[in-house]
């Protein structure tokens, strides 16, 4: 098969399911997997495609990285419902991560109503505003800081977290489906892998705008989190799926 009619066949996969594999496509053309990550390669040159870790995904489904003053602003009743349904987990004492983003953002006014919290997070403006609460101690990690969104994002961010228990860890992603969760590099992967290894409790906080979109990379499959918290946008998806995996999707404003 030339490479013209693989990459006809390449796109026609993705227009029917919105990403390819690397893996599948050399067994289905019965070539290497050198000769498809070329081909997918040429393809995103030519802006058909973007590339992923192990393949690739239609641009229409790429969640594309936005400044933060214009993400805090996007679905912003979605957001709150889901800060208000999280904060019922939080209890005095405990130790918390904060991950970065906007929705994480707004549980800050239900952790200031709470007594002798130690909060480690990555947002240099989460860590800020929760300076202001003389009952929470604050734990800044170290590392290189992200102009667009303003966190720690780094290699040392990732050995820092490490060192920690978290009774309870609150996560974010950039793009997510019914079974597993993605991010948009390679740092910010590992270090919700560190938060989820050093966690009891691990939940993610995702409005529905991000549900069946796609990123670079996976951090997390659902069976490595407790709980999934969302909008109501998303209660046709509990009817799909089974009666074990539906008791970690929680939707907020219910």
């Amino acid at each position: 098969m030339y490479s013209e009619e693989r990459h006809h066949t390449i796109r026609q996969i993705i227009k029917e399911k919105g990403k390819v594999q690397v893996t599948r496509l050399a067994k289905q053309f019965k070539v290497s997997e050198v000769t498809v990550r070329r081909d997918l390669a040429e393809m995103e040159e030519q802006g058909l495609l973007k590339r992923t870790f192990g393949g690739a995904v239609s641009l229409e489904l790429v969640t594309k990285a936005q400044p933060y003053n214009v993400k805090k602003e996007q679905h912003l009743d979605e957001k709150k419902e889901i800060a208000a349904r999280a904060a019922q987990f939080i209890s005095d004492g405990m130790t918390l991560f904060l991950d970065a983003g906007t929705t994480t953002d707004l549980l800050i006014p239900y952790l200031l109503e709470k007594n002798n919290l130690f909060v480690v997070t990555v947002d240099l403006q989460i860590a800020i505003k929760l300076t202001e609460a003389e009952s929470i101690d604050v734990y800044m990690v170290g590392g290189k800081i992200s102009n667009r969104s303003k966190s720690v994002n780094s290699v040392d961010t990732v050995l820092k977290i490490s060192k920690f228990h978290f009774d309870l860890a609150f996560l974010g992603c950039d793009a997510f489906n019914s079974m597993t969760f993605e991010t948009d590099s390679e740092t910010k992967t590992q270090i919700k892998r560190a938060v989820i290894r050093s966690s009891s409790l691990r939940i993610i906080l995702s409005d529905s705008s991000k549900f069946n979109r796609h990123s670079l990379l996976s951090f997390a499959r659902l069976n490595e989190i407790d709980y999934v918290i969302t909008d109501t946008k998303l209660s046709d998806l509990l009817n799909s799926l089974s009666v074990e995996n539906k008791a970690k999707f929680i939707l907020g404003g219910i």
